[in-house]
């Protein structure tokens, strides 16, 4: 058996004192328990540290997205969980990504078709339980469908 894939939660250092904002640093760390407890080795990383050594030694990178920069390391496997701030969602954004989960209420439909990435809808108001077994299938299916990896930072705007 194999070692699981490490996974690196990117969140902004901003927390959940914003109004519906469903990307809090409790969320995070719910997440983080449930896929360790999936068997996936789980750090969390804040916006500070996205461009780290550390950060760049996760296999999979799970972006909370939410008004900070993006900061995606091309030799990773990157997921974005879009849950809330639907005027981020642009096309160029979710390109940066290998696959992306949204809540249904941000994603405009008409955008799909626009989109070689995989965008997934996700009930923002399952819980994290549900939200890292989607993850964490994603993730596996994607590293073990990556043919190589390239090193190198890409910064989405």
């Amino acid at each position: 058996m194999g070692v699981a894939p490490r996974v690196g939660l990117r969140m902004d250092v901003a927390d959940s004192a914003r109004p519906g904002d469903l990307g809090g640093d409790g969320l995070v760390r719910q997440l983080q328990r449930e896929l360790e407890r999936g068997g996936h080795p789980t750090r969390v990383h804040p916006s500070p540290d996205w461009a780290s050594p550390t950060a760049a030694l996760d296999d999979i990178a799970v972006h909370v997205l939410r008004d900070e920069e993006v900061l995606t390391h091309r030799s990773q496997v990157n997921i974005l969980l879009h849950l809330s701030y639907a005027e981020l969602g642009t096309p160029d954004l979710y390109e940066r990504f290998d696959q992306v989960f949204v809540n249904p209420d941000l994603f405009d439909a008409r955008m799909a078709g626009r989109l070689s990435v995989p965008v997934v809808p996700i009930d923002p108001t399952a819980t994290p339980v549900l939200w890292s077994r989607a993850i964490s299938d994603a993730a596996d299916r994607l590293v073990g469908a990556r043919p190589s990896r390239i090193d190198g930072v890409v910064a989405a705007t």
